[in-house]
């Protein structure tokens, strides 16, 4: 199979961009569904990308065609993000709900992208970077769900959970202020983003009412401060 046949996007979706982004703005973004479904998007800059595909994280073999497809691919067309969620059966929402993990370019010498696998991707290894990448993605949803048990404490952590969602719930009066008060803890909740992965659900049900009270704060805030 002609590996761009896995691009969701279609001409209908997209523009030729007046100016392309510069090529150190590019991004390899991922998308984790809890079911090993993986959204990979190849990304222009933070505001516009190329391609988007969801295929099934232990297809190592598709994964690394992707990669070495998109990695340094000579687009020709842009679209955002919000504008092709539904090639892939979701809302925009929808898709920032899921565990969200990229890799950045970088102008460090010898080193081609920054990961979140905990080591980069070199310059001196480009042929096999896409095998890495397909290698570390599959591994990827057993090593979220060892930091998910690890963190509940055999359940204790749920009510840890249920108490960060109080908080976040209080009736807000400023948002402003609301906003830089529930900061610290809206950090926490960045943090422990693999907690999607948990399989207790009472836990991934609560993490997902906080991740969204986290976003209605930021909204309010925004809005305040425009």
């Amino acid at each position: 199979m002609d590996v761009s046949a896995y691009n969701r996007i279609n001409p209908m979706m997209a523009f030729r961009p007046k100016v392309r982004p510069k090529p150190g703005m590019r991004r390899i973004e991922i998308y984790l569904r809890t079911d090993n479904r993986v959204i990979i998007v190849g990304a222009a800059d933070s505001a516009y990308i190329y391609w988007l595909s969801e295929t099934d994280v232990r297809d190592t073999e598709t994964t690394r065609e992707i990669y070495d497809y998109i990695y340094d691919y000579d687009y020709v067309s842009l679209t955002t993000l919000s504008a092709s969620a539904s090639a892939v059966g979701l809302t925009y929402d929808g898709i920032r709900e899921l565990y969200h993990a990229s890799l950045e370019r970088s102008n460090d010498p010898g080193v081609l992208w920054r990961t979140p696998f905990g080591h980069y991707y070199g310059t001196d290894q480009i042929q096999y970077n896409g095998t890495f990448f397909a290698n570390d993605l599959a591994a990827l949803p057993a090593k979220l769900r060892s930091q998910c048990r690890a963190r509940e404490a055999d359940g204790l952590y749920v009510a840890v959970l249920q108490r960060y969602l109080d908080v976040l719930s209080a009736p807000v009066r400023d948002p402003v202020k609301a906003y830089v008060d529930a900061k610290p803890l809206m950090d926490i909740i960045a943090a422990e983003k693999y907690l999607r992965f948990s399989e207790r659900e009472e836990v991934q049900s609560l993490y997902l009412a906080i991740y969204r009270k986290c976003g209605e704060l930021y909204s309010g805030f925004m809005n305040a401060v425009r």
